[in-house]
Order: C-alpha cells, then structure tokens, then sequence
C-alpha cells in the first residue's frame, strides 16, 4: 500500500468498496500532485540556483571590469602627467636652445664683424701704401720731369 493511502476499514456491501477506491484514487491524485509540485519546486530551486550563479558570474565580470577601467584611468592619468612633464621639459630645452642660437649668432655676429673691421683696416692699410708709394712715383716722375726740362 501507499504510505500515505488511507487504510479505511470495509464493511460489508458495496459502497464502502467504493468510496475505498475514490480514497485511493483522490490518494494517488494527491501523490500525484504532491510529486509534481516537489519536481516543479526542485526546477525552481535548480533554476533559482542558476540564476543566482550567472548573476554572481555577472556581478564578478563588472567588478572586473570596474577594476580594468579605474586601472586604464590610473594608466591614463599617469600617461598624461608624464607627457605635459615631458612638455614642460621640451619647452624648457627649445627655450635655452633658442638661447643658445642666438648667443652663437651674436658670437658669430661679433668675430664677423671683427673679421671684417679687420679686412678694412688691411684694405685702408693697403689703400694708404698703395697712395704713398703712387705719390712717390708721381713726385720722382715729376722731379724727372722738371730736371729734364730744366
């Protein structure tokens, strides 16, 4: 017998006979419902389960994910300080090599112009020996001149 039949007691005649077989048949009904329900909770709770682990997978994805996009950030933060450092010190470089240029220049301005008082001085120089030793000729060839007219 069913663990959960009901054991009723027949008397004798024929209704008893029946409403023991309606028992039964409401008891089979009933384990019937009753395994149902308990295989419709068990893939409830199987389904719940699953649900609570794909939610914790999920849960754990956008902590990772969190975690990759504050560490991309930091990257980022890190990335952008080192370039205006590196700006400021290519600024600083282009600024004392500018100076530098223009030292240079002016050094070179000032041994230029040296270099080119210097050739005047030797230009006039030449200028001047050249014009005494043209009137040293011109008065000899003038004194030649007057002692061959005289």
């Amino acid at each position: 017998m069913h663990p959960h039949a009901v054991d009723v007691p027949t008397p004798s005649g024929g209704g008893a006979s029946s409403a023991v077989d309606v028992l039964r048949q409401a008891q089979l009904l009933a384990d019937r419902l009753r395994q149902e329900a308990e295989a419709e909770a068990a893939e409830l709770r199987a389904q719940s389960a699953e649900t609570a682990r794909q939610r914790d997978e999920a849960a754990a994805e956008l902590a990772f994910t969190r975690n990759r996009l504050e560490d991309a950030r930091a990257d980022v933060s890190r990335i952008l300080a080192d370039a205006a450092e590196q700006a400021g010190a290519i600024t600083d470089m282009a600024g004392r090599n500018a100076d530098e240029v223009v030292t240079d220049a002016r050094a070179e301005a000032a041994a230029t112009l040296e270099a080119a008082r210097a050739e005047a001085d030797r230009i006039r120089d030449d200028a001047a020996r050249q014009a005494a030793e043209t009137r040293a000729e011109v008065e000899a060839h003038e004194g030649r001149e007057r002692a061959a007219l005289a």
